[in-house]
């Protein structure tokens, strides 16, 4: 009985898999964030200093990079959830918890590879300045999280 029940929880809109996905990344992109934020300490840096390496242009704020980080965490979200449920309901079942961590650690690797090695290096991008175990890290964590906030999201 419990996995039809799990099986048409997955087959619910789309749209509402995206807008979860929306705010899972979200939320995983402000864990990110904080871990970076607080990592910049051990390298010399200001929280806001690291908040504006995610800026937009020269004149940006900690604001605005932060809002910018965490729109950028969203649209990954949206991507990371709508991937899950397209696997999820080919396998007809949901993932443990620690499959979806698991996941999740494998898509932030992606992310931070393609960070690393394709876009922040073609940008000039301020973020490329930021020690790599740490970007690494901040990434693990962004995944992780995002991993299980997005298997919590479909058991709802």
């Amino acid at each position: 009985m419990r996995e039809t029940r799990s099986i048409n929880r997955l087959d619910g809109a789309t749209g509402d898999v995206a807008v979860g996905g929306l705010f899972s990344g979200m939320i995983a992109g402000l864990a990110m964030v904080t871990y970076l934020a607080l990592a910049a300490l051990t390298f010399g840096e200001g929280p806001l200093t690291m908040l504006i390496r995610f800026r937009g242009s020269d004149a940006s704020t900690p604001l605005v990079g932060l809002l910018l980080h965490l729109g950028v965490s969203g649209v990954y979200g949206i991507i990371f959830a709508l991937i899950c449920k397209f696997t999820a309901r080919s396998w007809g079942c949901e993932p443990s918890s620690w499959l979806a961590a698991s996941i999740g650690a494998g898509y932030g690797l992606a992310l931070w590879l393609l960070a690393q090695w394709v876009i922040l290096p073609g940008l000039n991008s301020p973020l490329m300045e930021i020690p790599r175990i740490h970007f690494f890290l901040g990434h693990q964590i962004f995944g992780i999280s995002l991993g299980l906030l997005s298997n919590l999201e479909m058991r709802t």
